[in-house]
């Protein structure tokens, strides 16, 4: 992975949605992934894609809905968010991408794990930066 200046973003692998689409291209314009960090990206903007549609379904509707037996339960889209977060966390951690605040920052190396704070912040990144 290496860091280039005003290049276009790499033609996506597949079709994805508004959501994903920006996480491509804002990944692919700033960084030159091989092909195994293209299926990374790839599947983080599928993942990404998910949780918009997700969130979007829930606009509206309870946190809590009747269980089986008629009993308040957490309504399965949000287990199910939380779930998709977390997948998009990991993916994005499996990229070492650098946190684009720190001017110059190196990329982790491939015996380093990021801190919790850093695969927070990265995941945050990833979800506010829409």
């Amino acid at each position: 992975m290496s860091d280039q200046d005003d290049r276009p973003p790499v033609p996506a692998i597949e079709r994805l949605g508004s959501r994903g689409t920006v996480l491509w291209n804002r990944v692919t314009e700033t960084w030159d992934l091989k092909p195994d960090e293209l299926e990374l990206l790839s599947a983080a903007c599928r993942t990404v894609d998910h949780i918009a549609a997700m969130e979007k379904e829930l606009e509206g509707q309870p946190l809590t809905v009747l269980g089986s037996q008629r009993q308040p339960v957490i309504n399965p889209l949000v287990s199910e968010l939380r779930f998709y977060r977390a997948a998009l966390a990991s993916h994005l951690r499996a990229l070492r991408i650098p946190d684009s605040e720190d001017e110059g920052a190196e990329v982790l190396p491939m015996d380093r794990k990021m801190t919790r704070s850093e695969s927070g912040r990265v995941a945050a990144h990833a979800r506010w930066s829409r």
